[in-house]
């Protein structure tokens, strides 16, 4: 499965068009906010805070991807780790935050890193490892209370299997979102993704990428736009890799959700993509629901966290 993953992200990672449906990704959010001043000559500073539970032990976790713009930033730990700071920025720098990278818990064993989150904004903002520059902007660590703990390893390779980067460790609570903070890699650009979902197609548009979402009907609860209009606009493209994700699969391999709708959609970018990727954590295995979408014999790969 390994190799056939690497195959998938070369094609990914080198011009190619990409359906995803709803999925959670570890892809930065953008930050939206009035730009000020002259964008050319105009600096901006980001403040990052490491709240009550923590402190910065040093800033090897906070990257800056400046090589559209570059500027000339510098990363700066205040206040015996309190804080960061970030200045000199220009708009449409891309700060990455891996917090857990960077950041010491005052007391082990009780809490957890879960992220960062912008400053007055709840925890429904975490998962913003990484974001592109338009304002002055701050930050604040977001803490958990560690139950389940499981460790996952991310590693940086390319489709043979040379490192990008030095593979890093993350922790998290069972049933939690990984947070991932993205990385810059020189050339690995220029795809084209199209997605049904509200809410992903806002994550991806802080990336260098064409990004195109379908429209039509929203549902409310899963903010993924349904229905013939949804449908027809995926039918314009023909996708080399499908991503997608389901409520559930049967021991006998039957891809199956709750919902008709979403389940017609993801039948719609299966016909209209080249191989399709199953992306299904351990708890969606076992569980069968009314509609039938594929069976795993269909699929080129999977990924899972098991």
């Amino acid at each position: 499965m390994k190799n056939k993953i690497k195959e998938r992200m070369e094609r990914i990672l080198h011009g190619s068009i990409l359906f995803t449906t709803l999925l959670t990704l570890a892809f930065p959010v953008q930050a939206w906010a009035k730009v000020g001043g002259n964008e050319t000559e105009y600096t901006y500073t980001v403040t990052l805070c490491a709240g009550n539970q923590g402190y910065f032990s040093d800033t090897n976790g906070i990257t800056v991807d400046n090589h559209i713009t570059g500027s000339s930033y510098q990363i700066e730990k205040e206040s015996q780790g309190e804080k960061i700071k970030i200045s000199g920025l220009k708009y449409g720098d891309r700060v990455m935050v891996r917090a857990q990278s960077c950041i010491q818990l005052k007391e082990d064993g009780k809490y957890y890193i879960g992220g960062i989150r912008e400053s007055g904004r709840d925890n429904n903002t975490v998962g913003k490892s990484a974001f592109v520059v338009e304002s002055d902007q701050e930050y604040v660590a977001a803490y958990a209370i560690a139950g389940n703990m499981v460790a996952y390893t991310v590693n940086y390779q390319d489709a043979n299997g040379n490192a990008l980067s030095d593979s890093e460790t993350f922790y998290g609570a069972v049933g939690d979102q990984p947070v991932v903070a993205f990385k810059y890699f020189e050339n690995y650009q220029n795809l084209t993704i199209i997605t049904n979902g509200l809410k992903t197609a806002q994550e991806l548009n802080s990336l260098s990428h064409r990004i195109y979402c379908t429209g039509g009907l929203l549902l409310h609860n899963s903010s993924a736009y349904v229905g013939d209009f949804a449908a027809d606009f995926v039918r314009n493209f023909n996708a080399d890799i499908m991503f997608f994700s389901s409520r559930g699969v049967s021991e006998s391999g039957q891809i199956t959700d709750a919902s008709r709708e979403e389940t017609y959609i993801r039948q719609v970018m299966l016909q209209q993509s080249r191989k399709h990727i199953f992306l299904c954590d351990h708890n969606k295995i076992g569980q069968v629901y009314c509609y039938n979408l594929c069976n795993v014999s269909q699929l080129d790969d999977y990924i899972t966290d098991l």
